[in-house]
């Protein structure tokens, strides 16, 4: 039997590990994968048809469901300094009081920060220092609190 091609059809689908053409003799086998990662969510259904000179040629049929990614973020804003700042860091913690890790490796001009790398579920603690002009960092700012849904 030869096979000259594995045609994979609905959204979300595609083949791998098989290269066209292919001939196997009586007994032969061979494998090859389907990949499922749908950009939608929702169920979805596709087919794999491997086209040969075989008047029985398969064809498999697909399905799979698409789960929706979401992805958290928590917006910080804040009133400016109104002494002689240049810049902000921003610290994050578990717990209440602390112990905070520091956000970003260098200062922020703005008097936002988005912080994306929560995790739904979790409440985080955030406090901000400012940064004068002879890179002097102040003590921390009041603590403020967000639970991601």
């Amino acid at each position: 039997m030869s096979v000259s091609q594995i045609n994979v059809s609905g959204a979300g689908f595609t083949v791998t590990g098989f290269t066209p053409p292919l001939t196997l003799a009586a007994g032969q086998s061979t494998t090859f994968g389907a990949i499922f990662d749908p950009a939608t969510s929702g169920s979805l259904t596709g087919t794999v048809a491997v086209v040969s000179n075989a008047s029985n040629s398969p064809a498999i049929s697909l399905s799979g469901t698409g789960v929706q990614t979401v992805s958290h973020s928590a917006t910080l804003s804040w009133t400016a300094s109104t002494s002689s700042v240049m810049s902000y860091y921003v610290y994050r913690g578990t717990q209440t009081g602390g112990p905070y890790s520091k956000l970003n490796a260098t200062p922020v001009s703005l008097t936002t920060y988005t912080d994306s790398s929560v995790q739904a579920g979790q409440t985080y603690f955030y406090v901000a220092t400012s940064v004068d002009s002879s890179n002097v960092e102040s003590g921390f700012s009041n603590e403020t609190s967000a639970t991601i849904p």
